[in-house]
């Protein structure tokens, strides 16, 4: 806990001293006429919750770089379509896997702020969820074991803006939306009850849903540029 906040706490403080070095910045002659040519960020917010995640710039022409994204993603998913009644407190699922995203970027006159359309993949997938159930009839106690996989294809549009700081480090903030096709399966593995297995190999697709959602993406990295010599 002393470690999550003292790591946050110095995040904060670098956020500062980046806004207030920002009207220095734009006097620097040789940043504002020279624009990176290779940058590498990190989001370090993600690292207090065991994600991980790395976004790498290279430039392509003048103010257009193509975006390759790569992160750890992990989250609580609920299991659909278990029908009977639960006695279990939850019925959620630890589903862990990674997020592939692909984008083009496109600076403004200032070389700060950008624009970019990214297409996102993502894959995660949970194993063996015990859920403990009881009969239609309440008549009898069970228990089945789960595995869920989900799927998400999206398209996204994004705003953001970099502030530089001693240099070669910068913040990027940004925002932006766009929708996603999520597909998810539950599949049963298993499935007994009191008096033992009624079936060990009892592999049934339960559940297959599709969903086109709407996404919201927001935040803040910390990175690293290269300019050309």
């Amino acid at each position: 806990m002393k470690k999550t906040a003292l790591i946050f706490f110095s995040f904060l403080l670098l956020c500062k001293f980046s806004f207030a070095q920002a009207d220095t910045i734009s006097d620097n002659k040789q940043d504002d006429k020279k624009l990176h040519s290779f940058s590498i960020e990190i989001n370090p917010l993600k690292y207090l919750f065991n994600q991980y995640s790395l976004d790498v710039d290279y430039e392509i022409s003048k103010k257009l770089f193509v975006d390759f994204y790569l992160s750890k993603v992990d989250s609580f998913t609920r299991l659909n379509g278990v029908g009977w009644t639960t006695l279990d407190a939850s019925v959620s699922q630890y589903l862990s896997g990674y997020r592939f995203a692909f984008g083009v970027k496109k600076f403004e006159n200032d070389l700060r702020q950008y624009k970019k359309i990214s297409v996102d993949f993502s894959y995660k997938e949970g194993f063996n969820k015990e859920i403990h159930f009881a009969g239609p009839d309440e008549s009898y106690h069970g228990a089945m074991l789960f595995n869920q996989k989900r799927l998400n294809i999206g398209l996204e549009a994004i705003y953001g803006m970099q502030c530089t700081f001693l240099k070669y480090f910068f913040l990027d903030f940004y925002v932006g939306g766009g929708l996603k096709y999520m597909h998810l399966e539950t599949d049963r593995i298993k499935y007994w009850g009191k008096t033992g297995f009624y079936s060990e190999n009892a592999r049934l697709l339960f559940n297959k849903s599709n969903y086109i959602l709407p996404t919201l993406n927001l935040g803040l990295n910390i990175g690293f540029k290269c300019f050309k010599k």
